[in-house]
């Protein structure tokens, strides 16, 4: 009896599992898929809009083909550091500051 239970309750759990819409779909390839995300603050927001302005052409040169994917083209812009105009360096350093 109690072995057609747990087999009722896996059937259960199957059919859920299958049936129901995946909510958040993360590419697999991510480093950190579980990443909680937080609200930026004020201060975050604008200096991330920034350092999109002050790193654009620096990306574009840089990183122009990798995809925004799971941080990927923030890896690209990080291992061109020593290559960066000192105009996107100095908007990076003040993104940190605001953490």
């Amino acid at each position: 009896m109690r072995l057609l239970g747990l087999v009722r309750l896996a059937c259960a759990g199957f059919l859920l599992a299958v049936s129901s819409p995946v909510v958040a779909q993360t590419p697999a390839n991510c480093p950190n898929p579980s990443a909680v995300h937080r609200t930026p603050s004020p201060q975050r927001i604008a200096a991330m809009q920034t350092m999109r302005q002050a790193c654009a052409a620096d990306e574009a040169q840089f990183c122009a083909g990798v995809p925004a994917q799971c941080g990927q083209r923030r890896q690209c812009m990080m291992s061109h550091a020593a290559q960066l105009s000192a105009t996107c360096a100095g908007a990076m350093q003040n993104l940190r500051a605001t953490r």
